[in-house]
């Protein structure tokens, strides 16, 4: 979801953890958390690398970014979030996979 964009009202506790989240990234890792401070693209590995470094920065230990994106997935089914909002975070194919 675009930064710009208004939050559905299922995910609007969420707003201060986004704001968090975007000033971090605007502060460390350019325009997205796909590119490096240099503006090249990471790699798979180096984006992981990169999310479980942020991860234990912020006091989240042990968890590994397929466990966080289950988590966020999780989180928006609970708070009533449809299916095709589970299926934008969670990177999903088909509408099928993300209501399993």
């Amino acid at each position: 979801m675009p930064w710009t964009c208004a939050l559905p009202s299922w995910a609007l506790p969420w707003e201060e953890e986004r704001e968090a989240v975007r000033a971090a990234v605007m502060a460390t890792a350019g325009f997205t958390l796909l590119e490096t401070s240099y503006g090249k693209a990471r790699s798979v590995k180096g984006l992981s690398n990169f999310i479980t470094a942020a991860a234990a920065e912020a006091g989240i230990e042990g968890r590994t970014p397929h466990g966080l994106r289950k988590f966020r997935l999780t989180a928006i089914a609970e708070a009533g979030g449809p299916a095709h909002a589970i299926m934008a975070w969670g990177g999903h194919a088909s509408l099928s996979e993300a209501e399993a």
